[in-house]
């Protein structure tokens, strides 16, 4: 995600220096509207903000993994002189598939599309081309992911929580402009069946990213999560509830598919 939103903030700074660059002075602007192409792009910048806080785990581990290379970088320096200065007659592994890294051919070739501003078969043909070499290029550099993500059930998953934070705002509007003695505001021990950090810091951002829960604290052995909500009428129907919609579907989309 700030790779992602890296790249979308230089495609925009670039178009919008090159725009301002040749503009000529003394033409007034036309008041066009937003073209599609923009719109795309303003749309992907702002759906980086949640995406961050949903995988907001996994985003500090790569930052601190960055952090630990610059500063001690010869772990990567051996890395890569282990993969260039092969013995001789020794072969570079080739990748296992056509598209190693699907998502970021997907992201090299939208990213290269945003950038030149235009859909012709030249650019699309140019950005394939570009989203099917580098990872054949790089791909010895990425780490083997531990997951195999179901896209499918990732996005009724995405689509339900979108749903629930539109829902969870119109509530939490009521119960603020409404008398505050109707608030009834408590902790709640939230028992964890899943086992992975990766599944857990992704339930814990959902919780909080619906307005009316927050999560808290989360204990050493990893087995409870402090939740504190807005309006807890009843907490074993709030635990049942954080179970059925957001923790068994996060199973299955991650720990269910791991290999």
């Amino acid at each position: 995600m700030v790779l992602g939103g890296g790249l979308l903030a230089l495609i925009a700074l670039s178009r919008a220096g090159s725009t301002l660059f040749w503009r000529h002075t003394d033409v007034a602007p036309s008041g066009e509207p937003l073209d599609g192409m923009r719109l795309t792009a303003t749309l992907l910048l702002l759906l980086c903000s949640p995406a961050l806080v949903v995988f907001a785990a996994p985003t500090l581990e790569y930052l601190n993994q960055t952090a630990t290379q610059l500063l001690q970088p010869q772990g990567y320096i051996d890395a890569v002189m282990s993969v260039v200065c092969r013995p001789r007659g020794g072969a570079m592994k080739r990748p296992d598939r056509w598209f190693p890294h699907p998502w970021l051919t997907v992201t090299l070739v939208i990213g290269w599309l945003l950038l030149m501003n235009s859909l012709s078969f030249g650019n699309l043909l140019m950005g394939l081309v570009l989203g099917v070499i580098i990872p054949w290029l790089t791909h010895v550099f990425w780490p083997a992911s531990r997951y195999r993500l179901r896209v499918g059930k990732l996005v009724l998953f995405v689509a339900r929580v979108v749903t629930d934070i539109v829902l969870a705002n119109l509530q939490v509007a009521r119960l603020i402009l409404g008398p505050r003695r109707d608030l009834r505001p408590a902790f709640v021990n939230y028992p964890l069946t899943l086992e992975s950090d990766f599944s857990i810091s992704v339930l814990a951002s959902t919780i909080s990213l619906t307005p009316g829960t927050v999560s808290a604290d989360i204990s050493a052995d990893r087995k409870w999560l402090l939740i504190h909500g807005l309006d807890v009428g009843d907490e074993v129907a709030l635990i049942e509830q954080i179970r059925l919609r957001y923790e068994e579907p996060i199973r299955e989309i991650f720990e269910c598919s791991t290999p």
